[in-house]
């Protein structure tokens, strides 16, 4: 009866021990895989800020680029509308035959010139 009972206490020892060799592996496990996701999260983390950096960069250009642009369809205007004075005297015929056959230019006061990039041009 004595070895009976030892004998079950062997297994028992045996089927713990195993237990633990079991747990103990998948505890080796568990921090292997934590770790490689930690090295996952870092490169992902390193991508991301590379990519928004570059994005961040690209927006700043852009910006830069539709600034130039408005200003240089502002002058655009401002040369159209300067052309358009010369041109027309400040006056614009409607076709309506209302206007007289003086030249307008004649009885108007000279205009300053106008100041912008494009005076070169002019």
């Amino acid at each position: 009866m004595l070895k009976e009972a030892n004998q079950r206490l062997n297994d028992d020892n045996q089927e713990l021990r195993d237990l633990c060799c079991f747990l103990d592996d998948d505890r080796q496990k568990g921090r292997k895989l934590a770790r490689e996701w930690q090295r996952f999260g870092r490169y992902t983390v390193s991508v991301m800020r590379q990519e928004v950096s570059a994005y961040q960069n690209k927006l700043r250009q852009l910006d830069n680029k539709q600034q130039e642009l408005i200003k240089d369809n502002l002058e655009l205007k401002e040369l159209c509308l300067y052309l358009d004075e010369e041109r027309g005297g400040g006056q614009r015929d409607d076709g309506d035959g209302s206007s007289s056959s003086t030249n307008a230019e004649e009885t108007a006061p000279p205009r300053p010139r106008h100041t912008s990039t494009f005076n070169g041009i002019i």
